[in-house]
């Protein structure tokens, strides 16, 4: 794209005129000091339509499912999204208990990862969901578990400095602590896992 105006010529005229040889900050200021560049951005139009399509993203995915046999689909027709917040509900004859956890790959490993924490008993302290299956277990109780897409979000991102995925988690267990009763408290104040991997220096 060509400039109407040169920016470069109207800017060094600038400099020359308001930083004379005879200014004191000549010497810092000059034509030899002050170096010139310039970088192209998107237009607004642009702009407005990548804002739109991330916040109608989040609200709106395409179901997507990667199992075979549907039936056992965790979530059916959405097991295979990813970056979003989901509910584990677990039911017994006298007692509902929820989970809320995250993940910003596809949901589908993740619930793989909690079904081998619910069947090696080395793992069943990996997360406050896993011990409550477990004790569910050892007290001989059934049991039935239900998981839903609470909602999506996009994982730390290096230009903002946040992680709106892992803030996403933190405001659902504090606003509905009734649809995250297996939460514990010390959850809200972890670090964020993902920031790690988006860095170029790893602290």
């Amino acid at each position: 794209m060509d400039l109407k105006t040169p920016v470069g010529k109207k800017f060094l005229e600038i400099i020359d005129l308001h930083f004379p040889k005879e200014s004191i900050l000549h010497s810092l200021i000059n034509r030899n000091k002050v170096k010139l560049s310039y970088r192209c951005l998107p237009n607004m139009g642009s702009t407005i339509s990548k804002h739109n399509k991330k916040i109608l993203n989040n609200d709106q995915y395409v179901p997507r499912c990667q199992c075979k046999n549907k039936p056992t689909c965790p979530i059916p027709g959405k097991c295979a999204t990813d970056k979003v917040i989901y509910r584990a509900t677990v039911t017994t004859s006298n007692a509902v208990e929820t989970y809320v956890g995250l993940t910003a790959g596809p949901f589908k490993a993740r619930f793989s990862k909690h079904k081998s924490d619910f069947n090696h008993e080395e793992q069943r302290g990996s997360t406050t969901l896993s011990k409550h299956i477990w004790k569910l277990k050892d007290e001989g109780t059934d049991y039935q578990i239900g998981w839903e897409i609470v909602r999506r979000a996009e994982p730390f991102s290096p230009v903002t400095g946040l992680c709106n995925l892992c803030i996403e988690e933190k405001q659902e267990i504090i606003f509905n602590p009734q649809s995250s009763t297996l939460n514990s408290r010390h959850e809200l104040f972890s670090a964020c896992r993902h920031k790690k991997k988006k860095l170029l220096v790893k602290g």
